[in-house]
């Protein structure tokens, strides 16, 4: 029996192989089939299926350069295209998930995978519109040999990476029962090579309950979480909880989509009697890691307790210790 096609989600593996056929008929005739198949067939892409969505924004501008060039293209290609536009409209009205695999270290062949959802906001943000924090490269001193805690996880995708780069531990946090689902299903899947990952409910609103995690994990980590106004106050009485040594650290950077919801933000963080922090904009660098508007405007707040001993780093000193590596770069 032929089994349903991992690369496009509504056909056969002998409908695959057509496909495959078609574009080397169109273009990739000069291209060995051997390395056509490793493309193609590599065991993720396989195991992990890419969305129709993806599919289609690669053929789109595929077809259209055939069109524009002084090739014919072939009719049933052209078939295919707009069948799986069909199934990508409906999709976007009914929702759906798909994979993505993201490169973390080439050297040791680490990838995470990620089972996400298509529409951006479901239950909570669950898609990984934004996750800065883990490209960049200053970040691996920030998070190797610590224990690190994740608020707001979606996806999952920062802490499953925090892992990779050397975390002792991370805990993914989220409070919406489908997507604490998704984050046990990334973590099983990733857990070949982030081994040290796990998952728990974590309401803040809540936050006088979190008495077993106070002081417990070195790093805090949030990645997008200043988008509501009516939870900057559970947030940051969250991490008054949470923070009660100084030798620990929260980062949380946000997009910038309403001034004054992240306005609102910084305000509950200099009223709080016990923490610190410092706010710097870092949508230039973000721009050149991401795929990032020009246009956004993209800041990172780094939190610590109050008078800091001599040895701890204050946090206009941590944010120079992360960028160091992309300055001199």
């Amino acid at each position: 029996m032929d089994q349903k096609c991992a690369i496009c989600n509504c056909g056969t593996n002998s409908e695959h192989n057509k496909l495959t056929e078609w574009l080397q008929k169109q273009f990739w005739q000069r291209i060995p089939p051997k390395l056509v198949s490793w493309i193609i067939f590599n065991p993720i892409t396989v195991k992990f299926s890419p969305s129709n969505r993806y599919i289609v924004s690669f053929l789109k501008p595929y077809i259209e350069s055939i069109e524009n060039s002084e090739f014919e293209i072939i009719d049933e290609l052209v078939e295919f295209y707009v069948s799986l536009v069909t199934i990508v409209e409906l999709e976007s009205i009914s929702g759906g998930y798909c994979y993505q695999t993201y490169v973390v270290d080439t050297y040791n062949n680490f990838r995470a995978t990620i089972k996400c959802q298509t529409s951006a906001i479901s239950n909570g943000m669950i898609h990984p519109q934004f996750e800065p924090l883990d490209s960049d490269p200053g970040m691996h001193g920030v998070i190797a040999n610590k224990s690190v805690l994740e608020l707001g996880s979606g996806t999952g995708l920062l802490g499953i990476i925090c892992s990779l780069i050397g975390a002792t531990e991370v805990l993914l946090t989220d409070t919406h029962r489908d997507v604490l689902a998704l984050l046990n299903h990334n973590a099983k899947i990733n857990s070949a090579n982030a081994k040290n990952v796990s998952v728990r409910m974590l309401d803040w609103s809540q936050h006088s309950l979190v008495d077993d995690l106070r002081g417990k994990y070195d790093v805090i980590l949030g990645s997008d979480l200043v988008y509501d106004p009516d939870t900057n106050f559970d947030l940051v009485k969250l991490l008054e909880s949470l923070i009660n040594n100084k030798s620990q650290m929260a980062y949380i950077a946000s997009t910038v989509r309403n001034e004054d919801t992240f306005d609102g933000f910084i305000k509950f963080l200099e009223s709080s009697p016990v923490l610190e922090s410092s706010t710097m904009d870092i949508s230039d660098i973000s721009q050149i890691l991401l795929r990032e508007d020009q246009n956004s405007i993209i800041k990172l707040s780094i939190i610590a307790l109050k008078q800091p001993s001599l040895k701890q780093q204050t946090p206009e000193e941590s944010f120079k210790e992360i960028t160091q590596p992309l300055r001199t770069a």
